[in-house]
């Protein structure tokens, strides 16, 4: 039995989907579990040379391996149908036969959506970097008793249809609390009136039960203890995390592996358990927040991720050695996954330089917030050659992971040299 846990080291974009579906390859696991996050998601892996982006559906879909979303994960129905559809135009026959969703699992709703948006739009230049999905609005609304929807609700037509009226009312009670604290735009109007279209509940009454019909509602726990090899998911990035992530630039889950921990053992898994970090040879940032070693002039063409979506833009930056140490010490892996190796550095972050002049060199020094503490801060950076029979892992070994070792490293898409079999599964 063994249990093998992917987490992202950084702001996200780290190349979890791929090393996925590799392991999915390798192993050929029971199960695949997604433990935090939703469809904001954006993981891209290579299938019959073309690219598709997973976001609720686990990685290792075109491999055969079903997916759980664990009670952890907040799911979107809507969504659900069209990365179905688009899985079947890629050649999978039958997606939804491969996908189970925990009964306990956070369910989206539109009308979380258009208030997540108004929420963010309402910031202007303050913005959070959120998706606009409405994950953030669910989790709060949960954690707050407000009314939420479970996924065992879609089987239910008359509570289903409750359920949505309440959801709907409150949010539009929320969004005028908002409205009326700020200046409105067109944007942020348009939004509040399709929040308001009376129509809507039924509408998604419909596409909901539709997707009931086709999708497995189970005991997700009990899917884990059927399983004994398991890929866990992660979504996000370590610094992204609700409590290790720069607030309030952060995305409301745990990113690290603490709820595919907590999920082990509640299942009363006994076996092997395994944790790898994955992390980029150059970091990247989608959205707002601060990004020390961003350069505008960095481009890396067979990035994924470079049209702005609600987010914002798609950022590069340098080697930032700072970040890493501080997300490998949240997280603690057990080895770590460098991908794009095929990217060669010519400098490191090493240290940064406050406004004062007073040299920082880890991130444990910043002063509270350390968000605006980090967006203060400008990059110090050491020049590196890599010559043969040095390599940029190598490099990053000696000089960027504090003596963590790198098992796998990707230098294209869908491509992995193994670097120790002790750690992989």
């Amino acid at each position: 039995m063994r249990a093998t846990i992917v987490c992202g080291l950084g702001f996200g974009d780290e190349g979890k989907g791929e090393t996925i579906a590799y392991l999915s390859r390798r192993v050929r696991p029971d199960l695949v579990v997604r433990f935090n996050g939703g469809a904001q998601a954006a993981h891209h892996v290579k299938h019959s040379g073309v690219r598709f982006r997973f976001s609720q559906f686990g990685s290792g879909s075109f491999e055969g391996v079903p997916t759980l979303l664990s009670s952890f994960t907040f799911v979107d129905p809507l969504l659900l149908i069209d990365e179905a559809e688009r899985l079947k135009g890629a050649d999978l026959a039958s997606p939804f036969s491969l996908l189970h969703v925990d009964a306990e699992a956070v369910t989206l709703t539109a009308f979380h959506a258009y208030v997540n948006r108004i929420e963010e739009l309402s910031r202007a230049e303050d913005r959070h970097g959120s998706c606009g999905l409405g994950i953030g609005v669910a989790f709060q609304d949960e954690r707050s008793g407000a009314p939420t929807m479970r996924f065992a609700d879609l089987y239910d037509v008359s509570l289903l249809r409750r359920r949505l009226q309440q959801i709907r009312e409150h949010q539009i009670e929320r969004a005028r609390s908002v409205m009326g604290a700020a200046p409105l735009s067109k944007q942020i109007e348009e939004l509040f009136t399709d929040l308001c279209e009376p129509a809507m509940p039924e509408f998604l009454v419909e596409r909901y039960t539709a997707v009931a019909r086709r999708v497995r509602c189970v005991d997700g726990l009990a899917k884990i203890r059927e399983s004994s090899t398991l890929l866990f998911e992660g979504a996000q990035g370590m610094l992204l995390d609700m409590e290790a992530g720069f607030f309030p630039h952060v995305t409301p889950s745990h990113t690290g592996p603490r709820n595919a921990e907590r999920l082990l053992d509640a299942a009363g898994f006994t076996g092997e358990r395994t944790t790898l970090g994955v992390t980029r040879t150059l970091p990247t940032r989608h959205g707002h927040g601060p990004f020390p070693t961003e350069d505008p002039a960095l481009f890396f063409e067979r990035d994924n991720n470079l049209k702005p979506g609600f987010q914002g833009s798609f950022r590069v930056g340098h080697a930032d050695r700072l970040l890493l140490r501080y997300a490998l010490d949240c997280m603690r892996p057990d080895g770590i996954v460098l991908t794009h190796t095929d990217y060669r550095p010519d400098r490191i972050c090493v240290a940064y330089k406050e406004q004062s002049g007073a040299l920082v060199e880890s991130i444990a020094d910043l002063p509270e917030p350390k968000a605006d503490a980090l967006r203060r801060c400008r990059p110090v950076y050491e020049s590196v050659e890599i010559t043969p029979p040095r390599d940029v892992i190598a490099l990053y070994e000696e000089r960027m992971l504090d003596r963590n070792p790198v098992v796998l490293a990707s230098d294209a898409p869908g491509r992995f040299i193994e670097r120790s079999s002790m750690i992989l599964p």
